[in-house]
């Protein structure tokens, strides 16, 4: 049984490494909290997500995120480090995807299937914010995070999660 939390900027490759693992690992739930979210919400996309009120979000990610991670024994959770209390009590490791901001534009460029901004001081701004939230997560529920690069090669970003998440299950993939 192992739980991983994988977080990074938008872009970083997140979503491509976690539904590669999905396919060849099918036994490891692989999800983005925004997908948790929108389950116990009951709507389809992450527009609908977002029409809810903060405070209808806050008790549905707390009831949300409970049950899911007491429930699954396999996880690797994608997101954007908006971590709680419910997220340290459950979750076994923690790894950041970190990636140039250059890296990021280029990525962003090459990825059709989403919009996201490009603008220098935007993602500049952008990776910062997670930085500050991975510190300030740290230090309150004093957990490492285990940071991992992205060199812009898939199969190596896989090959390093996996290595993340067989160090917590101790199983081998």
């Amino acid at each position: 049984m192992a739980r991983l939390y994988l977080g990074g900027p938008s872009g970083c490759g997140k979503t491509l490494a976690i539904k590669q693992i999905n396919d060849l690992y099918p036994h490891i739930s692989c999800l983005s909290g925004s997908q948790i979210m929108m389950r116990a919400a009951g709507v389809l996309t992450r527009e609908e997500l977002n029409l809810l009120s903060p405070a209808k979000k806050d008790v549905l990610r707390e009831t949300a995120f409970s049950s899911y991670y007491a429930a699954a024994k396999n996880l690797i959770l994608e997101g954007h480090f908006f971590l709680t209390e419910t997220d340290a009590r459950f979750i076994d490791s923690f790894v950041l995807v970190e990636v140039s901001v250059e890296s990021l534009i280029r990525f962003r460029n090459s990825d059709s299937s989403r919009i996201r901004g490009i603008d220098l001081d935007d993602i500049t701004q952008e990776v910062e914010v997670i930085e500050k939230r991975v510190f300030d997560f740290e230090n309150k529920f004093e957990i490492k995070v285990v940071r991992i690069s992205n060199d812009s090669s898939l199969d190596k970003l896989v090959s390093t999660i996996l290595s993340c998440y067989s160090a917590i299950s101790g199983a081998m993939y």
